[in-house]
């Protein structure tokens, strides 16, 4: 009994910080209470302070995600009841109390160690700082389940931690929901102080918090989880470590690609295995490219460029197999204009394709369709807007790895502005960040010098509703036209980029003017905005034509990418899935004598965009340093397109409309056939597409090594040169065609 009230003695002593004294043996006691007190006090109040910190912060989160939850508006995914959810707060508590015993342990041993007060006081200091990033990562979690309805990843973990990243986070948080990313910080501050003021006030904290926690682990307990997505069930220090947990692992545990292929091939399949997934081999270089963090590589002085064109048999028909005719345009007596019009996360289906009350989002952009070269079944080569905007500026399929190399500050890879003479006049204008998500230091490489965006735009007004990192569209196009109009009365031909925002999340509602169905969900607000966009596009071609340079220029229009909105399980916005909701985007080229009305059902790429221009312009390249097409061909050379999505998938889509997929996180292969199942709805297995499965791990292979090459050996080239346009002199020898 004596040893019991010893330590019952103790847990009072250390909760009132003063010893009692219970039991006969009084001395006994109080010698016992006051040892253990001064070895286990320290770091007890912090520890406390840290357990309601977190769970508050937890309340504040989860309150939050319910919020949008409730709010059609916001969530648009399977319904999650307000018991469901607040049920995860036992799982946060649990999480919350093995912190706060890491932080109580630490403190002990800390506790023994630094004795002088400023010692303690940067300790506090460091935990404020860590809780200020717990709050953030709260906060970025809540936004990436409410955009994406995925968590926050690693990867995107790692995008996030990015400066620029954070600047632009920044500029973009609401200072409404400042609170929310302070709470932990503030929570910890208050409990702690409190316990400052009286032993009844410390007695009072410490049982509230206490009572809260065990209720909550109890709740937990004897309620089971309701099934949700990972990123509702967990804490957002949860997620993120079991993000970290399974990444390990799958490294340690995946297989190797390409030998369980051909068992794949050969073993028969019942109708019941049809939608499984055989684990196959990773690529053997997957995972040292993974690892290297340089964009180019260290050289050989004599080493050269290398062939990016897929010209091996496993990628093309030969010409026996498949002749191909090409008939170039005769060139022009003046140099050509080019306008390239991107249209930020615009789908194909949802701008040409009926709504659901008979209406067309973009009627303008339809009629267009009907004038030139429209690419009825076009894919951007990945499913988020730097890999578009890089795989169609250069002719090249993306880097095909989860880090988006496109971005990169050592990117130095040829654009259409390199290929073109010097004498052009070149510019971008976008209401969106250059910094956030787009190329900005690829296309001030390539010959882009006067880029015009979000920080640096002559106007301040920004996109409605207060979300939206981007300044308002009207206002951005006027901008554009203006520069449009100052370049065509100069002498030098030019090339103009416009780079819209109007149909990203959070798709700000610009009014009445802009709406096609009245926005009562987020794919309304999406719809309406594409019907706002259509009327600027409007804006910009009617102004060409006002400034008689429709003859003389060739205009280009094309989404970056594609957007989701819940056609298949989870996936909404476009960059966590490779659905061919994610890549499919509308796609057509203008001019009235080089473009005749045609329509061209066979699949395309955005790397088919730049050789295309090349022969239409009368601009000679090397079509070893492409990977698209001509579209000016009388068929395709090759077998296959190439798309990679930033959950790390690899696709290829055949000619006959065979779409075959690649998870790189676990190996497993599947494949939809396109042509009896355009919506993706019945997932098949890869063994009777071996040689197509090869192709890809070839392909993968080949674009790592390749593209990293090709960037080193450019950008040696370019420091010594001037002008950018000399770059891109064919070589002595005639190269083969594609």
């Amino acid at each position: 009994m004596s040893r019991c009230a010893a330590w019952l003695a103790v847990v009072v002593s250390v909760a009132s910080k003063k010893p009692v004294v219970l039991g006969e043996n009084k001395e006994t006691m109080r010698s016992v209470a006051q040892r253990s007190h001064k070895q286990l006090a320290p770091g007890l109040s912090v520890a406390l302070a840290m357990l309601g910190a977190l769970l508050a912060g937890s309340y504040g989160y989860r309150l939050r995600l319910l919020c949008a939850i409730q709010d059609p508006m916001q969530w648009a995914d399977e319904p999650v009841t307000q018991a469901d959810l607040f049920r995860q707060l036992g799982s946060d508590a649990l999480l919350s109390v093995s912190v706060a015993a890491v932080v109580w342990l630490g403190g002990i041993g800390l506790g023994l160690l630094l004795r002088a007060s400023w010692q303690r006081r940067l300790g506090l200091g460091l935990l404020s700082v860590l809780l200020l990033l717990c709050g953030m990562l709260s906060q970025a979690q809540h936004g990436t389940i409410v955009a994406m309805h995925s968590g926050l990843t690693l990867t995107l973990l790692k995008e996030s931690l990015d400066p620029a990243a954070i600047r632009e986070s920044w500029a973009l948080l609401p200072r409404s929901e400042l609170p929310y990313l302070l709470l932990p910080l503030g929570g910890f501050w208050l409990i702690y102080l409190a316990q400052t003021l009286h032993r009844v006030t410390r007695l009072v904290v410490a049982g509230g918090i206490g009572v809260l926690t065990v209720g909550l682990l109890t709740w937990a307990l004897r309620v089971p989880a309701a099934p949700m997505q990972e990123a509702l069930l967990h804490h957002p220090l949860g997620f993120v470590a079991t993000e970290l947990w399974n990444h390990r692992r799958t490294q340690s545990t995946m297989p190797h690609v390409g030998v369980s292929v051909a068992a794949a091939a050969t073993r028969q399949r019942s109708p019941d295995e049809a939608g499984e997934d055989p684990q196959l081999e990773q690529a053997p270089d997957a995972q040292q490219a993974e690892e290297d963090t340089s964009a180019s590589l260290a050289l050989p002085v004599d080493a050269k460029r290398p062939t990016m064109a897929l010209l091996s048999s496993q990628f093309v028909y030969s010409e026996a197999e498949r002749p191909i005719h090409k008939k170039k345009p005769s060139p022009s007596q003046e140099p050509l204009n080019v306008i390239v019009l991107l249209l930020e996360s615009t789908g194909a289906d949802y701008a040409l394709s009926p709504l659901p009350n008979g209406k067309l989002a973009m009627p303008f952009l339809r009629s267009l369709c009907d004038k030139g070269l429209w690419l009825q079944n076009h894919f951007s080569a990945g499913n988020s807007s730097p890999r578009g905007i890089f795989s169609l500026m250069s002719g090249l399929y993306v880097m095909p790895e989860v880090g988006i190399w496109d971005v990169r500050k050592d990117i130095y890879l040829p654009s259409l502005s390199t290929y073109l003479p010097s004498q052009y006049q070149r510019f971008l204008v976008t209401p969106a960040s250059l910094d956030w998500y787009f190329p900005h230091a690829y296309m001030l490489h390539s010959g882009f010098s006067d880029l015009v965006g979000y920080h640096n735009l002559p106007i301040r007004k920004n996109a409605p509703g207060g979300r939206a990192h981007a300044r308002d569209e009207a206002e951005t196009v006027s901008v554009f036209l203006q520069k449009l109009s100052v370049a065509a009365q100069r002498k030098e031909p030019f090339v103009a980029v416009y780079y819209s925002f109007l149909a990203h999340w959070p798709y700000p509602d610009y009014g009445k003017e802009s709406h096609v169905t009245p926005p009562t969900r987020p794919i309304h607000l999406y719809y309406n905005n594409l019907h706002y966009l259509d009327g600027q596009l409007e804006r910009i071609y009617k102004k060409a034509d006002e400034l008689g340079l429709l003859d003389k220029t060739v205009i280009v229009i094309a989404g970056d990418h594609g957007e989701a909105f819940g056609q298949h399980p989870h996936n909404y916005t476009h960059s966590r899935q490779s659905f061919n909701e994610n890549y499919r985007t509308p796609a057509l080229i203008l001019h009235p004598k080089l473009f005749a009305p045609r329509v061209v059902t066979e699949p395309t790429s955005h790397v088919d965009f730049l050789p295309t221009l090349l022969d239409a312009l009368g601009q000679k390249y090397d079509p070893q340093h492409v990977q698209g097409e001509s579209l000016f061909q009388d068929r395709f050379r090759r077998k296959y397109i190439f798309l990679y999505g930033n959950e790390d998938t690899s696709s290829s889509i055949s000619q006959d409309l065979i779409k075959l997929q690649i998870s790189l996180r676990d190996g497993s292969c599947w494949t939809y056939d396109l042509k009896s199942d355009p919506g993706e709805r019945k997932r098949l297995g890869c063994g009777p597409h071996r040689a197509q499965y090869e192709a890809l791990v070839s392909y993968r292979q080949h674009q790592q090594q390749s593209l990293r090459q090709y960037n080193a050996v450019f950008r040696r080239e370019q420091s010594q040169v001037s002008a950018p346009t000399a770059q891109l002199a064919l070589p002595s020898r005639p190269a083969s065609s594609l």
